[in-house]
């Protein structure tokens, strides 16, 4: 961790992410984890990007992911917060846990479908 309480992590190893604007990852959320259930995996609010970014297992988008999504994976770097530090831009609304729990990209790109 940086002295600002972030840390640059490389995407496309342990874990991909698929970053959507907010309204759309609220609604994305509510898909893969009804009824006000605990996210299945992190998730991570950019709020100077307006933007919720949930950490999937690796694995290739789907060919048609949709303007809004942004596939993160091998060569890019995502800015994460330290949990217990109260960060500007960056919060986690469902922080890593340690157990390695992490979206399933299957239910994510049902869930984006049209």
């Amino acid at each position: 961790m940086s002295e600002w309480g972030v840390a640059l992590l490389p995407a496309g190893r342990l874990w991909d992410a698929v970053a959507v604007p907010e309204p759309l990852g609220y609604g994305l959320l509510d898909a893969v984890a009804p009824g006000g259930h605990a996210p299945t995996g992190p998730v991570l609010c950019d709020h100077k990007r307006h933007e919720l970014v949930l950490l999937t297992t690796p694995g290739s988008p789907p060919a048609e992911l949709g303007e809004a999504a942004r596939y993160l994976t091998t060569g890019t770097w995502l800015a994460v917060p330290d949990p217990a530090r109260l960060v500007d831009r960056l919060s986690w609304l469902a922080a890593p846990d340690g157990s390695g729990r992490l979206f399933s990209p299957n239910a994510l790109w049902h869930a984006l479908a049209p």
